[in-house]
């Protein structure tokens, strides 16, 4: 039987957002502890994922990219609620694209976007 876990966690406290994870990758029946689940999204965003290594590579990298782009269009930065609208609007988008055979391939991530809002001036988590 096939067994894997795995943990990010997003705190907000007074001044901002810790965002950690374990760095333990399972790939079936090997392990490695050098894995790095939490990644920048801009210099005020972080993106972390629970489950499998690619989906949350794939996920940082559209999201990035979509947030990019939009940026470029927009002329003014997307912060840590608008990246938050994207990613849930990504995620749905492929769940109803393609959700039960991700899920039956065992091909899930669980992201936490936690960062610094300046408009509010606090920290901000975000779970799906």
């Amino acid at each position: 039987m096939f067994k894997s876990g795995t943990t990010v966690l997003a705190l907000r406290y007074k001044d901002g957002v810790i965002v950690a994870g374990d760095r333990r990758m399972t790939d079936y029946h090997y392990h490695y502890d050098d894995y790095v689940k939490v990644e920048d999204v801009d210099n005020l965003t972080l993106l972390a994922c629970a489950g499998t290594v690619a989906a949350l590579q794939l996920l940082t990298q559209t999201l990035v990219s979509v947030r990019e782009q939009l940026e470029e269009k927009i002329r003014k930065p997307i912060f840590v609620d608008g990246q938050a609208e994207l990613l849930k609007n990504i995620l749905i988008g492929n769940f109803f694209r393609n959700g039960m055979a991700m899920y039956l391939l065992n091909y899930i991530a669980v992201p936490i976007l936690g960062g610094f809002d300046p408009k509010t001036n606090k920290g901000r988590v975000f779970g799906y």
